[in-house]
């Protein structure tokens, strides 16, 4: 029992319930699924067979899902080589930030952390903090590595005070690193906008993360341009807790007398996700017009296709598609028709009706 051999996907799970397998077999025969037909061709269904079946099912699992290698191929961009390029510049005595980096290439200090964390890159121990103290989730890219940045730092000539955090004399800006790019302020890329903590920062910082591992600039760019624009009107943001960490936009909360509400999840690997499901248990959204109106105005963005056969279900659409400035304009404005309908009744109350 509870192992992989033994596992089937099949509707007729109660109809079948302890049944002797002679008789799950025949409703196994009639499934449309291939696997359930396999099981159904075995004359018994014992230890051996179950077995049999995990080790065969393993192998394929292998064979369409295989794990990764030790060493992946090196990942190179633009902003990864104009970061290396400044940092290989940094001189002995001098220290910089994560959000300097990430200003200095469009990014997000977050990123920017696992990048130097992940790939060797010259004088990544003089990259701080803003405070001007060592990350505490700083590591040598070369595990082998054990001596401690801050003694470095200080051997190199950064001066740190009993709180560990360096001079701020010695830390160059984003101006500074620009000119060791060979890059003028004018060259600059527009900073992002840096996400809602929600209700834990490190989820944030992981969704943040995930994001910019995944998706291409233009969609990470997308992406936190709406979560900007959803907590501008006065949305929340709620963070999973899941191995992919998804990212609810909050129109209400729990506190509120007709519960929580939100229109979209966003999946950082893949999606975003339209709850038509969720909503047809909460006011106003529980009227089928209304999720009706959100699937039209949403269908309006170029590369979205929501079917009417799918307003009771969770539909999604890739995140790519909010890669297009015109298409992102029109998803906030949805977003923004969305939360007023969701809060309209507080407004009211506020306004005194």
């Amino acid at each position: 029992m509870h192992t992989l051999g033994n596992l089937t996907l099949t509707g007729y799970n109660s109809t079948m319930s302890n049944s002797p397998f002679t008789k799950k077999r025949e409703h196994l025969n009639k499934s449309g699924l291939a696997m359930n037909q396999e099981i159904a061709l075995q004359p018994k269904w014992g230890r051996a067979e179950i077995h049999d079946r995990a080790n065969q099912l393993a192998k394929r699992i292998a064979a369409i899902w295989p794990g990764p290698v030790e060493v992946g191929p090196e990942e190179t961009g633009a902003a990864w080589d104009i970061m290396a390029k400044a940092l290989a510049g940094i001189p002995a005595g001098s220290w910089t930030t994560y959000g300097d980096l990430a200003a200095l290439i469009g990014s997000h200090p977050v990123p920017v952390g696992s990048r130097l964390a992940n790939h060797p890159v010259a004088n990544a121990h003089r990259v701080l903090q803003v405070e001007g103290t060592v990350s505490q989730s700083f590591r040598w890219p070369d595990p082998a590595r054990t001596d401690d940045p801050l003694d470095l730092l200080r051997a190199e000539g950064v001066v740190f005070d009993e709180q560990g955090r360096a001079d701020q004399a010695q830390r160059l800006t984003v101006e500074d690193l620009a000119q060791l790019a060979g890059l003028t302020i004018g060259d600059l890329p527009e900073t992002l906008p840096v996400p809602s903590d929600g209700q834990d920062p490190d989820l944030r910082d992981r969704f943040v993360e995930q994001l910019a591992a995944q998706q291409d600039p233009d969609t990470v760019k997308g992406v936190l341009s709406v979560l900007d624009n959803w907590t501008a009107l006065g949305g929340m943001l709620l963070y999973g807790q899941g191995g992919q960490t998804s990212c609810f936009l909050i129109a209400r909360d729990r506190a509120h007398p007709d519960g929580n509400i939100w229109p979209v999840t966003l999946y950082p690997l893949r999606s975003c996700e339209v709850v038509f499901q969720h909503l047809a248990a909460r006011r106003p959204f529980d009227d089928i017009q209304m999720r009706e109106v959100l699937r039209q105005r949403l269908n309006k963005i170029p590369g979205v296709d929501l079917p009417a056969s799918k307003i009771e279900l969770r539909p999604a659409f890739p995140l790519t598609v909010i890669a297009d400035p015109a298409a992102r304009e029109i998803l906030i404005d949805a977003l923004g028709w969305f939360y007023q309908q969701a809060t309209h009744q507080d407004s009211l109350l506020e306004a005194g009706v």
